[in-house]
């Protein structure tokens, strides 16, 4: 119980199998989180060897596992949170193994939608499972926590397997580890010979990211739930892939969506890339940019641990709005990194680790306070309808850099010049729409809203 409260709390007023099912999926998720220190950065690099152009589209691969998702957490109030999530490291398991023995294309492809469903499926419950297990006055603490622990485990991995990918390719070529560094730093001049080991080498830090999700796996089978943490009773009838369309009478659900689809595909056009644009265009070395993203990693760490303090004193949606636009001048850094010559792995480093600190500080904020909008049986299907909404932005996405902006190796930097522009005139309508109800809501409000949502459902019955 000790190791519960740890993860939880001592409050001894929270429903204990509640507190406990926390705490496992916290543990789930930090294992979770080791897997996903690797898949975001060799795993991206070990694509954009093997399959180039299924790369330039990473986001639409990206948006189509979420629209999988969509689907599949639509059947969370017949079925519960733990049989959606059980299955999910067995996938992952099997998507890595044919990542490491197929070099078939159509295979990786297949492989990648798996990887991302496999580790996506834990962003996608966390929301839900603590919505229905964590009092509101602990929400947003909670959302942080269970964010910061996946985060610090996947810092770790995130700064070892860059450099267990360069430890393993200097043995294979007998040679020290800072001549294989070097060599890291320009990928696309390895001879045929060299590139087949450089490739190898990534087999090892995906057998560890194997490791990893067998114990996460192992971890899951603890949960213990029953119906009602996932269902209310209700004269409705439950279908299991239906989504109740009445979660829009709400038009702050709906303008939500609305409002964050410029910041998404923004977003789509940068994050899944850090790891080709450090190396292959500012040309830092393989270690190096594993330690660049680690660090970036641990800024949203702190970022998570502030995030209480930061909407206590700023509430939600103002302190969202000026961290996010805070982001914009690190971005046009970003953009313009060749400038500084020797010095660009530090100075990058240091850019990189103050963006990603502002942008993460009020994720918990941004994954909780939406889910307020609907009643608990209405959750899943609002949450699957924003997981649909946010796909097809990536899909958009995609197709927009493949075919569009990545033409050229020139259209990595634009991408940080568009999404700036974009963050900026979200954020402004962010505050416009939602600052005067939602800065400061209380949990009356949040009561309120749901009400208000139920009200709706009995009068489409009616």
């Amino acid at each position: 119980m000790n190791v519960v409260n740890l993860l939880t709390s001592d409050d001894q007023n929270w429903n204990s199998r509640y507190k406990r099912n926390c705490a496992v999926f916290i543990i789930s998720y930090i294992f979770m989180g080791a897997v996903t220190g690797i898949t975001n950065d060799t795993y991206v690099s070990y694509l954009n060897m093997t399959v180039p152009d299924v790369v330039k589209a990473f986001p639409m691969w990206g948006s189509i596992s979420s629209l999988a998702m969509a689907l599949i957490i639509l059947a969370v109030p017949k079925i519960g949170y733990k049989k959606m999530i059980v299955i999910s490291p067995l996938l992952l398991i099997a998507a890595l193994l044919a990542c490491i023995y197929s070099r078939n294309t159509d295979m990786i492809i297949i492989a990648n939608l798996l990887v991302n469903i496999g580790a996506g499926m834990f962003d996608f419950m966390y929301p839900l499972m603590f919505t229905s297990y964590v009092p509101k006055d602990k929400r947003v603490s909670m959302f942080a926590r269970v964010m910061y622990c996946n985060l610090i485990s996947q810092a770790i991995l995130t700064f070892l397997n860059g450099k267990i990918v360069v430890w393993q390719f200097a043995q294979y070529l007998g040679i020290s580890y800072d001549q294989a560094s070097n060599m890291s730093e320009h990928p696309q001049l390895l001879n045929a010979l060299q590139n087949g080991y450089y490739l190898n080498s990534y087999e090892l830090a995906m057998w560890i990211a194997i490791i990893f999700t067998v114990l996460s796996f192992l971890a899951v089978l603890f949960l213990k739930e029953v119906p009602a943490d996932y269902h209310e009773e209700t004269n409705q009838p439950t279908n299991k892939f239906h989504i109740d369309w009445s979660i829009l009478k709400n038009k702050y659900a709906l303008l939500w969506v609305l409002i964050w689809a410029p910041v998404r595909f923004g977003a789509s056009i940068v994050l899944p890339y850090f790891p080709i644009y450090l190396n292959n265009f500012l040309h830092i070395s393989r270690g190096a940019t594993s330690t660049i993203i680690t660090m970036q990693t641990f800024a949203m760490v702190l970022g998570y641990f502030a995030t209480p303090y930061i909407e206590k004193k700023m509430g939600s949606i103002v302190s969202t709005a000026v961290l996010t636009i805070a982001c914009v001048p690190m971005m046009l850094i970003m953009a313009n990194g060749l400038m500084f010559g020797s010095n660009i792995a530090w100075i990058i480093g240091i850019v990189l680790f103050l963006r990603s600190g502002l942008a993460n500080a009020t994720s918990p904020i941004n994954a909780s306070l939406p889910l307020t909008f609907v009643s608990k049986n209405l959750v899943p299907a609002y949450s699957s309808f924003m997981t649909i909404f946010n796909s097809a932005i990536g899909i958009l996405a995609g197709l927009y850099c493949r075919y569009w902006l990545l033409r050229t190796d020139a259209g990595y930097g634009y991408a940080y010049y568009i999404t700036s522009t974009l963050y900026v005139i979200a954020m402004i309508l962010l505050v416009i729409v939602f600052a005067k109800k939602y800065n400061r809501t209380t949990p009356n409000e949040n009561e309120l809203t749901m009400n208000e949502t139920k009200e709706a459902i009995r009068d489409d019955a009616d």
